[in-house]
This record gives C-alpha cells, sequence and structure tokens, in this order.
C-alpha cells in the first residue's frame, strides 16, 4: 500500500515540476489574455504535444509498480506458496491482480492531469472550458467533440481506462519474464517501442499501414487523439483509433492471460500424473 502511495507521490510532483519547467516555453504561443489558454496548455503537456523526454520517461518507469509488481517478484522468487494458491485459486489471483492493475493505472493518469490542472491554475491563470469552443475549432482539429467540457471529460475518462489497461497488459506481459530487474523496466521498453516501432511502420505510406500502426500506437490508448504519426494525419474519428488500439491492447492482455493460465493447469496436472504413478 505505501509503494502506491509514492508512486501517486511521485506522479503528482513530477505533474507539477512539468508544467513548472514547461511554462515559459507555452506563454509566448499562448498568452494569458486568451480565454481558452488554460485548457490549451493542459493539451500541449500531453504526450505528442510539449511533453518533454523526462517526464515520458518517469511516467512510463512508474507502471510496472502499478501492475502487480508484488505478484510478479513472488512468481519470480517462487514465493507464491500451494497454500496461498490453494487458498485463493492461482486463476483469482491472477485475474484479480490484472483488475487491480487497470484500477492502479487508471487512478494514476487521473492523478497526473489532475495535477496538471492545479499546477496550470496556480502557476498559469484560469481554466476557462468553453462550450463553443474556438480552439478546438481552429488549433485543434482532431477532438472528440468541439464542446470544449465533453472534449476534456472524454479526454481525461479515456487517457485513464487507456493508462489502466496499458497497466494490466505491462502485468500479463510480466508473468512471462522470470527476473523482477527486468520487470521493472518493462514499462519504460514497452512504452517507447509501441511509440517509435509504430511510427516507424506507418512510413511505408499505405492507408492500411497507417490504420495498423494507430491501433498499436501507445498514444492512442493514453492520449488519445493528442498524437498523430508522422504525416499520416488521421481520417476516421478519434473514437474509432481509440476503440482499435482498445481491442489491440485489451485482446493480448487476455490472451497472455489465459495462456499463464493454461500453462499453470498443465503443471499442477501434470505434478498429479507423477505422484499419481508413484
Amino acid at each position: 500500500m505505501k509503494q502506491k502511495i509514492w508512486v501517486y507521490v511521485i506522479a503528482a510532483l513530477c505533474s507539477v515540476l512539468l508544467v513548472w519547467t514547461t511554462l515559459g516555453g507555452l506563454q509566448p504561443n499562448i498568452p494569458s489574455k486568451v480565454p481558452e489558454a488554460g485548457v490549451s496548455a493542459f493539451f500541449a503537456l500531453q504526450l505528442g504535444a510539449s511533453q518533454p523526454v523526462w517526464f515520458t520517461t518517469v511516467l512510463l518507469l512508474l507502471i510496472p509498480f502499478t501492475a502487480g509488481i508484488s505478484i510478479i517478484y513472488m512468481k519470480n522468487n517462487r514465493a507464491i506458496t500451494n497454500v496461498v494458491v490453494r487458498a485463493k485459486g492461482y486463476k483469482r489471483i491472477l485475474i484479480g491482480t490484472a483488475f487491480s492493475s487497470f484500477l492502479n493505472g487508471f487512478f494514476l493518469q487521473l492523478v497526473v492531469n489532475f495535477f496538471e490542472l492545479v499546477g496550470l491554475r496556480v502557476l498559469y491563470g484560469p481554466i476557462n472550458v468553453m462550450s463553443s469552443s474556438n480552439y478546438l475549432v481552429y488549433d485543434r482539429t482532431f477532438n472528440f467533440s468541439q464542446n470544449g467540457w465533453i472534449n476534456l471529460m472524454m479526454f481525461l475518462l479515456l487517457s485513464g481506462i487507456g493508462m489502466g489497461l496499458f497497466s494490466a497488459s505491462i502485468f500479463s506481459l510480466g508473468l512471462y519474464i522470470k527476473r523482477t530487474f527486468i520487470f521493472n523496466l518493462l514499462g519504460i521498453v514497452a512504452g517507447f517501442g509501441l511509440i517509435l516501432i509504430p511510427a516507424g511502420l506507418s512510413g511505408f505510406g499505405s492507408h492500411h499501414a497507417g490504420l495498423i500502426s494507430y491501433a498499436f500506437f501507445l498514444p492512442s490508448l493514453i492520449a488519445p487523439s493528442n498524437m498523430t504519426i508522422g504525416v499520416y494525419y488521421p481520417s476516421l474519428s478519434p473514437y474509432t483509433y481509440y476503440i482499435g488500439s482498445i481491442c489491440v491492447y485489451l485482446t493480448t492482455t487476455v490472451l497472455l492471460l489465459m495462456i499463464a493460465l493454461r500453462g499453470k493447469d498443465m503443471v499442477q496436472r501434470g505434478s498429479k500424473n507423477i505422484v499419481s504413478s508413484i
């Protein structure tokens, strides 16, 4: 529990530091007198805009600590005893940890976004959200809605769900990693890989390659509608790309969990057969 609290504290402090360090670069482009300057600055701080690499790195490094790291540690150190497994069931442990990883990742993203908004309010000025948004109409043409409130709420909700699913997928992938220190780096390795590899694949230039790339593209999941891949501008609704990413990451997570459970069942059946033959 204390470990999770420290994760959220670090995320909150880094979010405020993010606002503090990037504020100077944002002010010349977004004068404080502009009504929607605060909202514009918030989206500029997200992945795919002015978010610095150091913040993305810290956030990805925190992911494994939301993704059932204690279960991964016990698995790698053979500390998940038969008593624990029999008491709760291996299937229940895995599914429960995957679900808690989702909730932890969801909450982590909400903490980050909340303290970004608080930091902007304190250091930058009022955050005015307009129902009829000129900013969304003229400056951001790839939005969930041209209503400022709906667009902001959808971004906060969907980015939280996306981060939760990414955390659950990291846990499911961690079930196949035998070294805990490698699992600790899995968030940053997988995260940057899921940014750079789809971007490289989109360079083939075909429409289908672009669609497939967006499905695997991590920003489509955790910063929906905020980042495009190279020169390939989205031709469909941001909801379409987001749902595509959800399907890819959810399917991958479920398959990894199913394979892990099947492998455990095979080991247990083999053990029972050996014992019965003796």
